[in-house]
């Protein structure tokens, strides 16, 4: 790529995306006009040495794809109906803290369990809303999508 048409590169770590991706392979990432036009595996990289898998090479298309949801959405119809309605960002965040605060008036904190996947960007702010919100529920080693979760003592970490 021609450097001199202002294209700025941002060297950086970066998962791909999708699931399964642990992340810390090294990137170029190329900008233009504030958009990200191209990434291409960090030849310094010491974990990949310039190389990429195809999801993160895709990751333009992801960033980018027409159909990909950039604002929350509200269901306006019934379940399954598929009908939503764009919300602010506010207007979300109320919506959560509004029904987290009923389940734990109405049950107790350690009625819920903040999980994560694979991801290992997440644990801090999970952990951090999991202790603040007062449950002892953070399975941060497991994946739901496991039958072991079904044997995960109620209260972990008590």
């Amino acid at each position: 790529m021609d450097y001199d048409k202002g294209i700025e590169v941002f060297p950086t770590t970066i998962w791909s995306a999708g699931a399964g991706c642990h992340g810390a392979c090294g990137q170029k990432l190329y900008v233009k006009d504030g958009k990200l036009i191209k990434v291409e595996g960090d030849e310094n990289a010491s974990w990949n040495q310039g190389r990429s898998c195809p999801r993160v090479l895709a990751l333009t298309q992801y960033v980018y794809h027409p159909d990909r949801l950039t604002t929350p959405l509200k269901r306006i119809g019934n379940r399954g109906e598929g009908k939503f309605e764009p919300i602010s960002w506010d207007e979300a965040y109320n919506i959560c803290e509004t029904k987290l605060k009923k389940i734990r008036d109405e049950f107790g904190a350690e009625s819920v369990v903040f999980a994560q996947g694979t991801g290992r960007d997440v644990g801090g702010p999970i952990s951090f809303l999991c202790y603040n919100y007062g449950s002892p529920n953070w399975p941060a080693s497991i994946t739901l999508k496991s039958p072991i979760v079904a044997f995960i003592p109620p209260s972990r970490g008590v």
